[in-house]
Protein backbone atom coordinates (compact mmCIF):
# COMPACT_ATOMS: atom_id res chain seq x y z
CA UNK A 1 0.00 0.00 0.00
CA UNK A 2 3.18 2.27 0.78
CA UNK A 3 4.55 1.48 -2.59
CA UNK A 4 1.34 2.15 -4.17
CA UNK A 5 0.95 5.84 -2.36
CA UNK A 6 4.89 6.72 -3.57
CA UNK A 7 4.32 6.27 -7.08
CA UNK A 8 0.96 8.09 -7.02
CA UNK A 9 2.82 10.89 -5.38
CA UNK A 10 6.00 10.73 -8.12
CA UNK A 11 3.39 10.59 -10.98
CA UNK A 12 1.58 13.72 -9.66
CA UNK A 13 4.61 15.28 -9.14
CA UNK A 14 6.00 14.65 -12.75
CA UNK A 15 2.72 16.24 -14.28
CA UNK A 16 3.02 19.06 -12.00
CA UNK A 17 4.08 22.40 -14.46
CA UNK A 18 5.80 25.45 -12.70
CA UNK A 19 6.76 28.72 -13.40
CA UNK A 20 10.06 30.06 -14.75
CA UNK A 21 10.18 32.06 -11.31
CA UNK A 22 9.05 28.67 -9.44
CA UNK A 23 11.35 26.75 -11.02
CA UNK A 24 14.31 29.02 -10.85
CA UNK A 25 13.69 29.12 -6.64
CA UNK A 26 12.98 25.24 -6.94
CA UNK A 27 16.92 25.21 -8.36
CA UNK A 28 18.38 27.42 -6.08
CA UNK A 29 17.14 25.61 -2.86
CA UNK A 30 18.03 22.37 -4.41
CA UNK A 31 21.42 23.79 -4.77
CA UNK A 32 21.42 25.10 -1.51
CA UNK A 33 20.66 21.68 0.33
CA UNK A 34 23.46 20.20 -1.69
CA UNK A 35 25.76 22.73 -0.96
CA UNK A 36 27.37 23.45 -4.00
CA UNK A 37 26.67 25.55 -7.08
CA UNK A 38 25.78 25.00 -10.89
CA UNK A 39 28.09 24.66 -13.74
CA UNK A 40 26.90 26.78 -16.93
CA UNK A 41 27.08 23.57 -18.44
CA UNK A 42 24.66 21.79 -15.81
CA UNK A 43 22.38 25.07 -16.42
CA UNK A 44 22.51 24.09 -20.44
CA UNK A 45 21.62 20.84 -19.08
CA UNK A 46 18.72 21.51 -17.00
CA UNK A 47 17.56 24.39 -19.73
CA UNK A 48 17.71 21.69 -22.95
CA UNK A 49 15.90 18.75 -20.38
CA UNK A 50 13.09 21.54 -19.91
CA UNK A 51 12.68 22.42 -23.43
CA UNK A 52 14.24 26.18 -23.53
CA UNK A 53 16.57 26.81 -26.11
CA UNK A 54 20.49 27.86 -26.33
CA UNK A 55 19.51 31.30 -27.34
CA UNK A 56 17.43 31.91 -24.65
CA UNK A 57 19.78 30.83 -21.98
CA UNK A 58 22.60 32.76 -23.35
CA UNK A 59 20.38 35.86 -22.94
CA UNK A 60 19.18 34.70 -19.26
CA UNK A 61 23.25 34.10 -18.87
CA UNK A 62 24.24 37.70 -20.36
CA UNK A 63 21.74 39.25 -18.08
CA UNK A 64 22.51 37.22 -14.87
CA UNK A 65 26.39 38.80 -15.67
CA UNK A 66 25.31 42.07 -15.93
CA UNK A 67 23.41 42.16 -11.97
CA UNK A 68 26.77 40.50 -10.96
CA UNK A 69 28.37 43.58 -12.23
CA UNK A 70 26.06 46.45 -11.65
CA UNK A 71 26.17 45.03 -7.78
CA UNK A 72 29.65 44.47 -7.33
CA UNK A 73 29.89 47.92 -9.07
CA UNK A 74 27.69 49.39 -5.88
CA UNK A 75 29.44 47.84 -3.49
CA UNK A 76 33.08 49.39 -4.53
CA UNK A 77 31.30 52.71 -4.49
CA UNK A 78 29.61 51.78 -1.14
CA UNK A 79 33.05 50.79 -0.21
CA UNK A 80 35.08 54.05 -1.23
CA UNK A 81 32.10 56.49 -0.23
CA UNK A 82 32.74 54.48 3.55
CA UNK A 83 36.68 55.05 3.48
CA UNK A 84 35.99 58.95 2.09
CA UNK A 85 33.87 59.79 5.08
CA UNK A 86 36.19 57.52 7.65
CA UNK A 87 39.09 60.29 5.92
CA UNK A 88 36.69 63.21 6.55
CA UNK A 89 35.66 62.48 10.04
CA UNK A 90 39.28 62.17 10.78
CA UNK A 91 40.28 65.40 9.60
CA UNK A 92 37.34 66.68 11.20
CA UNK A 93 38.77 65.25 14.36
CA UNK A 94 42.17 65.94 13.96
CA UNK A 95 40.51 70.26 12.75
CA UNK A 96 38.47 69.94 16.18
CA UNK A 97 42.15 69.12 17.87
CA UNK A 98 43.93 71.60 16.91
CA UNK A 99 41.42 74.48 16.89
CA UNK A 100 40.66 73.19 20.95
CA UNK A 101 45.27 73.73 20.73
CA UNK A 102 45.09 77.01 18.89
CA UNK A 103 42.60 78.69 21.76
CA UNK A 104 44.21 77.34 24.77
CA UNK A 105 47.29 79.27 23.49
CA UNK A 106 45.08 82.05 22.65
CA UNK A 107 43.90 81.98 26.25
CA UNK A 108 47.31 81.74 28.01
CA UNK A 109 48.29 84.27 25.61
CA UNK A 110 45.80 86.60 27.13
CA UNK A 111 46.67 85.20 30.55
CA UNK A 112 50.06 86.14 30.20
CA UNK A 113 49.47 89.28 28.58
CA UNK A 114 47.03 90.67 31.57
CA UNK A 115 49.55 89.75 33.94
CA UNK A 116 51.90 91.56 33.04
CA UNK A 117 49.82 94.46 31.78
CA UNK A 118 48.82 94.10 35.60
CA UNK A 119 52.17 93.96 37.06
CA UNK A 120 53.50 96.74 34.86
CA UNK A 121 50.61 98.93 35.75
CA UNK A 122 49.88 99.54 32.26
CA UNK A 123 45.78 100.08 32.49
CA UNK A 124 45.10 103.67 30.94
CA UNK A 125 42.98 106.00 30.03
CA UNK A 126 43.49 108.21 27.40
CA UNK A 127 43.02 111.84 27.99
CA UNK A 128 43.48 113.85 25.37
CA UNK A 129 46.48 113.46 22.09
CA UNK A 130 47.50 115.52 19.57
CA UNK A 131 50.47 115.19 17.32
CA UNK A 132 53.37 115.83 19.77
CA UNK A 133 51.94 113.81 22.66
CA UNK A 134 49.60 111.39 23.99
CA UNK A 135 48.35 112.19 27.72
CA UNK A 136 47.49 109.47 29.86
CA UNK A 137 45.59 108.29 32.95
CA UNK A 138 47.24 105.47 35.02
CA UNK A 139 44.16 103.80 36.90
CA UNK A 140 45.51 101.94 39.62
CA UNK A 141 47.72 104.78 40.71
CA UNK A 142 46.40 108.12 39.07
CA UNK A 143 49.65 109.33 37.56
CA UNK A 144 49.51 111.48 34.61
CA UNK A 145 51.95 109.69 31.94
CA UNK A 146 52.51 112.19 28.30
CA UNK A 147 53.87 110.19 25.94
CA UNK A 148 55.56 112.54 23.29
CA UNK A 149 56.23 111.81 19.67
CA UNK A 150 60.33 111.63 20.23
CA UNK A 151 59.79 108.54 22.33
CA UNK A 152 60.04 109.84 25.52
CA UNK A 153 57.26 109.64 28.96
CA UNK A 154 57.19 111.99 31.04
CA UNK A 155 55.16 110.68 34.60
CA UNK A 156 53.14 113.08 36.59
CA UNK A 157 52.07 112.12 39.99
CA UNK A 158 50.41 113.24 43.16
CA UNK A 159 46.91 113.17 41.71
CA UNK A 160 43.99 111.89 43.24
CA UNK A 161 41.37 111.44 40.06
CA UNK A 162 42.36 113.66 36.84
CA UNK A 163 38.92 112.85 34.61
CA UNK A 164 40.06 115.81 31.94
CA UNK A 165 43.26 116.65 30.27
CA UNK A 166 43.74 119.48 27.42
CA UNK A 167 47.06 119.78 25.52
CA UNK A 168 47.59 123.81 24.89
CA UNK A 169 48.19 124.66 20.93
CA UNK A 170 51.76 124.86 21.50
CA UNK A 171 51.92 121.54 22.46
CA UNK A 172 54.16 122.70 25.28
CA UNK A 173 51.86 122.45 28.24
CA UNK A 174 48.85 120.29 29.43
CA UNK A 175 45.71 121.25 31.28
CA UNK A 176 44.81 119.00 34.37
CA UNK A 177 41.65 118.54 36.12
CA UNK A 178 41.27 116.55 39.32
CA UNK A 179 37.62 116.31 39.88
CA UNK A 180 38.27 115.30 43.35
CA UNK A 181 40.18 118.15 45.01
CA UNK A 182 38.38 120.41 42.14
CA UNK A 183 41.42 121.99 40.89
CA UNK A 184 43.03 122.40 37.97
CA UNK A 185 46.53 121.97 36.99
CA UNK A 186 48.69 123.02 34.01
CA UNK A 187 51.93 120.78 33.60
CA UNK A 188 55.24 121.49 31.21
CA UNK A 189 55.27 118.61 28.59
CA UNK A 190 59.03 118.87 28.09
CA UNK A 191 60.15 117.74 31.80
CA UNK A 192 57.20 117.34 34.34
CA UNK A 193 56.90 119.88 36.60
CA UNK A 194 53.52 121.27 36.80
CA UNK A 195 51.82 124.13 38.97
CA UNK A 196 48.29 124.85 40.10
CA UNK A 197 46.16 127.42 38.03
CA UNK A 198 43.48 128.08 40.43
CA UNK A 199 41.34 126.48 43.63
CA UNK A 200 38.18 126.27 42.06
CA UNK A 201 34.43 125.11 43.88
CA UNK A 202 32.20 122.82 42.14
CA UNK A 203 29.44 124.79 41.62
CA UNK A 204 31.71 126.54 39.08
CA UNK A 205 30.75 125.45 35.71
CA UNK A 206 32.16 126.55 31.84
CA UNK A 207 29.93 128.95 29.87
CA UNK A 208 30.80 129.65 25.67
CA UNK A 209 33.88 127.36 26.15
CA UNK A 210 34.75 125.55 22.67
CA UNK A 211 36.54 122.71 24.34
CA UNK A 212 35.63 119.57 25.96
CA UNK A 213 33.22 119.75 28.61
CA UNK A 214 32.59 118.14 31.82
CA UNK A 215 30.70 119.09 34.45
CA UNK A 216 31.97 120.61 37.71
CA UNK A 217 34.96 121.19 34.59
CA UNK A 218 35.89 124.87 35.76
CA UNK A 219 38.35 125.17 32.61
CA UNK A 220 37.41 126.62 30.14
CA UNK A 221 40.19 126.85 27.15
CA UNK A 222 43.71 127.79 25.81
CA UNK A 223 43.88 131.02 23.76
CA UNK A 224 47.27 131.00 21.36
CA UNK A 225 49.65 133.76 21.91
CA UNK A 226 53.43 134.43 21.20
CA UNK A 227 55.84 132.69 22.87
CA UNK A 228 53.43 131.65 25.90
CA UNK A 229 50.33 129.74 26.31
CA UNK A 230 47.51 131.07 28.32
CA UNK A 231 45.04 128.98 30.19
CA UNK A 232 41.37 130.19 31.03
CA UNK A 233 40.09 129.17 34.20
CA UNK A 234 36.94 129.80 35.72
CA UNK A 235 37.36 131.43 39.46
CA UNK A 236 34.68 130.74 42.34
CA UNK A 237 33.23 134.21 41.92
CA UNK A 238 32.16 133.34 38.25
CA UNK A 239 34.70 135.58 36.74
CA UNK A 240 37.36 133.94 34.16
CA UNK A 241 41.18 134.47 34.56
CA UNK A 242 43.60 133.68 32.07
CA UNK A 243 47.03 132.29 33.62
CA UNK A 244 50.02 132.69 31.35
CA UNK A 245 52.45 129.99 31.05
CA UNK A 246 55.36 130.83 28.67
CA UNK A 247 58.04 128.36 27.26
CA UNK A 248 60.65 128.57 25.14
CA UNK A 249 61.12 128.07 21.64
CA UNK A 250 63.01 125.22 20.10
Amino acid sequence: MALKQSRLTETAESQAHYSPEEASEILRLAASIQGNTITAEQLRAIAYEAGISEESLALALQQCQQRRAAEAQKQQQRAQRKRRLTVLVSALALIGVLLLAFVGTLATSWRVATKTLQGSSRYVQVLDSSEGCVVERMLDNNDILVRRADGRTVVIPHFQSVVFASISPSGKHVALYDSLTDEVWVANIDDGTFKKAAPIDRQASPMGASHKEFFGNPFVGWLPAEGKDVARVRQRDGRIVEIEFPFNRR
